[in-house]
């Protein structure tokens, strides 16, 4: 089980033991590269497995012209078009894509590559003059577009910008670095800026989640990793214990689901290494533990309410047994919402802490000067009507975990989950 948990690609694993790219062509940086057909090769320091993960926004990814390819067990290609005179980016693994690990399961730490082909430069549109406007819209659209003005008190008429700071700034990229830091002090995790698909964080949320890794297989008899953000384990008792630390990848939920359709007189799903990502994907996921239709969530737009409802997973594929759902600070968005739908779910208990209370669907909106400003358009509800943003989804049973029992090799809301679930089963303590 060594291999399993405690290597997953998360705030646990330390950073000695992720393989690294020792050469990428073209380098990192690079201003000259000849536009045209082009290989983009990655080497790694160790013998790697045959998958892997270039991602980016679609505006700044090369056009593809043909499959990836491995050429020997540490070097991967992927056949590139190149235009002239633009900029490029690229990611090696990345966000609920991690796809390049190593022969044992190790995944490689997040690269992002940068390069610029040369031709006939184009035109800036970062000028002074564009970018005071651009400031001047940014302005507008806090008034009529963010969905928390109010619950952040925002008077964008008088919103601290760096006026003259930002008019002067020389590129599009420098810009938006800028005026993410002026927007850094709303605590909004979903505001952020995009430059030709590179994204510029606003806000810099720093959350330690409440779960190390490597601490899971104190309690686990054995387990299997199904890639670096999906693992599977026995807690004995007929207890199984399953570790999904994405919404956005649909293989790795997939992969999920049918882990789920597997034997256990009851289940706990680790969610505190989920930062979100699709909703549609955690919808499936949790219409296994529901018997009827319910309402789930909802959120308010332009003064509007809707509804969010969760239908049940047919009769055949669903879930009788008890569930612990772990939780914690980490969990945001789609988490949340997945959260809130195993609320409605009858034989589910919540376990852990508050989640971080930040969900938004944000929505992009051009300044103009070759930044896009993405805001959130409305305001998470509970199914009762209230707002969660900001006190995140409460569990049914609270624990905390101290950096004590963490360091210490504990995990106690894990434990919680197993004392809990062997009640519900009536199996004699310490069997």
């Amino acid at each position: 089980m060594r291999t399993v948990l405690a290597h997953l690609m998360l705030a646990a694993v330390a950073v000695a033991q992720a393989p690294k790219a020792v050469e990428i062509q073209p380098k990192p940086g690079a201003t000259d590269v000849t536009p045209g057909d082009f290989d983009i090769k990655v080497t790694f320091d160790r013998p790697m497995g045959t998958g892997y993960s270039f991602t980016i926004g679609t505006a700044t990814f090369p056009k593809v012209r043909g499959k990836v390819k491995w050429i020997d067990g540490k070097t991967c290609v992927l056949p590139v078009r190149l235009r002239p005179n633009h900029t490029y980016a690229f990611g090696i693994n990345g966000p609920g894509n991690m796809g390049f690990v190593s022969k044992n399961g190790v995944p490689v730490e997040p690269v992002l590559v940068r390069f610029k082909t040369t031709g006939v430069a184009a035109p800036n549109p970062a000028t002074p003059a564009a970018n005071r406007e651009a400031v001047e819209r940014a302005r507008r659209l806090l008034a009529k577009h963010y969905s928390y003005r109010e619950l952040h008190e925002i008077d964008a008429a008088s919103f601290p910008f760096r006026e003259d700071v930002l008019a002067s700034t020389g590129s599009p990229l420098e810009f938006a670095r800028r005026i993410g830091e002026d927007l850094g002090g709303i605590p909004d995790p979903h505001i952020w800026l995009d430059v030709d698909g590179q994204i510029v964080p606003a806000y810099k949320r720093s959350v330690i989640p409440n779960v190390r890794a490597q601490n899971l297989r104190r309690y686990v008899k054995d387990g299997q990793q199904h890639g670096p953000r999906l693992a599977e384990a026995d807690l004995g008792g007929g207890i199984r214990y399953v570790l999904l630390a994405t919404w956005g990848d649909k293989e790795v939920v997939e992969k999920a689901l049918e882990v789920l359709n597997g034997e256990a007189k009851a289940w706990v799903i680790d969610m505190r290494l989920n930062g979100g990502g699709n909703e549609t994907l955690a919808r499936r996921v949790a219409a296994k533990f529901i018997d009827a239709r319910v309402r789930y969530a909802g959120h308010r737009s332009n003064g509007q309410v809707h509804e969010r409802h969760l239908d049940p997973a047919p009769a055949a594929q669903r879930i009788k047994a008890p569930v612990a759902v772990l939780m914690g600070g980490f969990c945001l968005s789609s988490t949340e919402a997945f959260l809130l739908m195993m609320k409605q779910a009858k034989r589910a208990t919540l376990i852990g802490v508050p989640s971080g209370g930040s969900s938004g669907n944000p929505q992009p909106h051009d300044l103009g000067n070759g930044v896009t400003l993405y805001l959130p358009s409305w305001q998470a509800l509970r199914p009762d009507g209230t707002c969660f943003e900001r006190e995140g989804v409460k569990p049914h049973i609270r624990v905390n975990a101290l950096n004590a029992d963490l360091d210490a090799g504990r995990d106690p809301v894990l434990e919680r989950a197993i004392a809990l679930l062997k009640k519900k089963l009536a199996v004699p303590a310490g069997k």
